[in-house]
């Protein structure tokens, strides 16, 4: 993960499931590393979605995750900037 002004940047594909899930603003797709990270809209709403994922807070309906998993699969794939 990395942190630009005004935007988050997520690697981790569940975790950018559970930001998609929680209605994180998705800003754009960086292509340019060897791995790609999605860009969020930095807010303090992201950030408590970010911090009660990896400490295994964050609750949700099981199917609604594997929606937004493979929400984030489908633009990992066909996402164009």
């Amino acid at each position: 993960m990395f942190h630009m002004a005004h935007s988050y940047g997520v690697s981790d594909l569940g975790l950018i499931a559970a930001i998609l899930l929680e209605k994180g603003r998705l800003v754009s797709v960086d292509r340019s590393c060897p791995r790609v990270e999605f860009l969020f809209e930095d807010t303090p709403v992201l950030r408590d979605v970010i911090r009660r994922y990896w400490s295994n807070e964050l609750t949700c309906p099981a199917q609604s995750l594997l929606l937004s998993f493979k929400q984030a699969k489908h633009i990992l794939h066909d996402y164009s900037a």
